[in-house]
């Protein structure tokens, strides 16, 4: 192979590889809370201004050495990518052989596996251990095509044997903790490292960052001390204590059953400059300059970062303090389409007490004017959310981890009386506000908007307003009829619950009834910015226009789904076309982050007359995961 092609071929695998490494990222910063809070803790302190900033000194996996699988399995995924196998680490005491590979490029991160010596066990851990893994016959790697990032981090992620029993589970944990781990974990990511030593001055030692994480309620692994120091003193490491989280067993009778085990944690590493390049300036410091590898001493105590006993003292210790926030049903132990439906597979709740965000139903329609069904929208979204995953990767934010968010269940509005309706929609939002939790409702028609601006008027006063749609809605009538879901704002603007100077319309067309139709606009100053203008402009001059307008203030976001493209959103009761994309919608949702934002709606998903695949569902629901994401960057 002559250099240009070897230079080629390098260039591919490292774009596999780098797109391996977000992957596993991806689902271990969505899984581990730890992750976002750290991250978070690091950005408000200003030690890194993203996600993306953090230094990845390693990656560690862990194994069973049986046939077919193991160390000698997992580490051609890595050696394909270019790494070397360095040294090799023995622990005795914990029967676990390991080693660390040196990444093809410094911008990778290194890699450590472990492997449990099954032979060493007892017999009977022994014959517990094989009774799983022995329906894996030939090595899972073989058949792997490691050119697909796509297929590598799903076969990381996949169960590689069926679920265990919890008493399998209870009597591996007896003897070895790291075996109870690997049955019910396979090859999922055990942590990730923070680098250290390039962190701002203050903060770039492990000590000092240490107390950083302390104050920040962190947890850290005490064994063997807080800081782990090798013997040469040149690598210094700490991790923190894995959190419990709900694991879902078999419960040997063809049922599940849950219980809290220790999940994946996280490490840092502070790598101290090589005595041969002490007398480099800090800015000329480079990766080989520094300790390299790993220390055995070092390893040993960190492993016991998901040992139950220390899990358990975590969370007793929280449990004196701060409650845990409740988190979505983990859809690797649970599928996606299993329990009864409730927002983003949240936990339903109706006492709001310490709730930030509470995701309410209005199943209400009855002042739709052409197609109804949208009293149906909320049971459909909730169903549709399912598929949201907790990370947001163009969000760079795990918005449960940062905000306490419930399914608060729905409203029971009036089918048939549309003022008894928006009374009852009033109440039940008003009791969301007292409660300090925020109300992002799921209609509904449009008519929704306005008890809800009602509600949240009293606690705010006048509210600046970005509204998302095809239509106006500040006609005052329809059919003699004062309240429709045409006559929300207009009733907003005249009831003194949204101050029109600081309210925007986007995504505004399709025909018209009159030219008179934007008076009341121009007669109140609201910003109007039409399909035309809101395309010849570019979203981010849209974007920049909405937070001009609306400034610092209390925000309410509306969004009805009619203004997106009926080739996109067809499931809805008016619709227009010419209207924005799905991409589009998301980012117009995202570009909202920085706004004052104290409630919001997605209305008018009616889904009677959706596509296939209910793509109008889907779509708010995705919308409403942009906004909760756009909550959570706030706070």
């Amino acid at each position: 192979m002559n250099e240009n092609m070897e230079r080629r071929k390098n260039a591919a695998e490292n774009a596999v590889l780098a797109k391996v490494i977000d992957g596993l990222m991806d689902r271990y910063h969505a899984h581990v809370p730890d992750v976002g809070a750290i991250i978070g803790a690091m950005v408000r302190q200003g030690l890194i201004t993203s996600a993306s900033d953090v230094e990845n000194d390693h990656i560690a996996f862990r194994t069973l050495g049986v046939p077919a699988l193991g160390l000698a399995s997992l580490e051609k995924v890595f050696l394909h990518y270019g790494y070397g196998r360095r040294d090799r680490y023995d622990f005795p005491a914990k029967k676990v052989t390991a080693h660390w590979y040196a990444p093809p490029q410094p911008s990778f991160p290194r890699v450590f596996i472990s492997e449990l010596r099954v032979h060493e066990l007892s017999s009977e851990a022994q014959a517990i251990i094989r009774s799983y893994t022995g329906a894996v016959t030939t090595d899972p790697v073989d058949a792997l095509k490691l050119d697909s990032a796509t297929d590598v981090v799903a076969f990381l992620h996949a169960p590689l044997w069926r679920t265990p029993t919890w008493a399998d589970y209870r009597r591996l944990q007896q003897e070895s903790e790291f075996a109870a781990w690997v049955i019910f974990n396979r090859y999922y990511l055990n942590h990730f490292t923070v680098s250290i030593h390039n962190l701002p001055p203050g903060a770039n030692t492990l000590d000092a960052f240490n107390r950083f994480l302390e104050s920040n309620g962190i947890t850290l692994n005490d064994s063997g001390g807080k800081a782990k120091v090798s013997a040469d003193g040149l690598l210094l490491q700490s991790s923190t204590v894995a959190a419990l989280v709900d694991a879902t067993f078999d419960d040997g009778r063809g049922g599940a059953e849950v219980h809290r085990i220790p999940g994946s944690y996280v490490e840092f590493a502070e790598r101290r400059v090589l005595d041969a390049f002490r007398h480099l300036p800090p800015g000329q410091v480079r990766r080989e300059h520094r300790r390299e590898g790993f220390e055995a001493a070092n390893a040993d105590r960190i492993f016991e970062s998901t040992d139950t006993a220390q899990a358990a003292r975590r969370s007793e210790s929280q449990s004196a303090g701060t409650v845990a926030k409740p988190q979505p049903r983990d859809a690797f132990r649970s599928p996606r389409y299993s329990q009864p439906p409730t927002f983003m597979r949240l936990p339903h709740r109706t006492d709001l007490d310490g709730v930030d965000v509470a995701l309410v139903g209005v199943p209400f329609d009855s002042g739709t004017s052409y197609r109804p069904g949208a009293r149906l929208g909320p049971r459909e979204i909730r169903a549709q959310s399912s598929l949201i995953r907790p990370y947001s990767h163009f969000q760079q934010v795990a918005p449960f981890d940062r905000i306490t968010v419930v399914d608060a269940g729905d409203v029971d509005a009036s089918p048939v009386s549309l003022e008894i309706a928006h009374a009852s929609i009033e109440r039940h939002i008003g009791s969301i506000v007292e409660a300090g939790a925020m109300p992002l409702a799921v209609g509904g028609d449009h008519s929704i908007s306005l008890p809800v601006l009602r509600a949240l008027a009293r606690r705010h006063g006048p509210l600046g307003l970005v509204q998302f749609d095809s239509h106006i809605d500040t006609w005052d009538e329809d059919f003699g009829s004062k309240l429709f879901h045409g006559s929300s704002f207009y009733y907003a603007v005249t009831e003194g619950l949204v101050d029109p100077r600081r309210f925007v319309q986007a995504g505004i067309r399709g025909p018209m009834y009159s030219s008179g139709d934007f008076a009341f606009q121009r007669q109140n100053g609201i910003t109007v910015i039409d399909i035309e203008e809101l395309s010849s402009l570019g979203l981010d001059a849209v974007l920049s226009r909405i937070r001009s307008v609306v400034g610092s203030g209390p925000v309410y976001i509306t969004f009805d789904i009619d203004a997106v493209d009926p080739a996109f959103a067809p499931g809805t009761g008016t619709p227009e076309v010419g209207g924005l994309s799905s991409h589009q919608a998301q980012a117009l949702v995202r570009g909202l982050a920085g706004l004052s934002i104290v409630g919001g709606d997605i209305v008018e998903v009616s889904p009677p007359f959706d596509g296939p695949g209910q793509i109008t569902s889907l779509l708010a629901a995705n919308l409403l995961f942009e906004l909760l994401c756009v909550v959570a960057r706030g706070r």
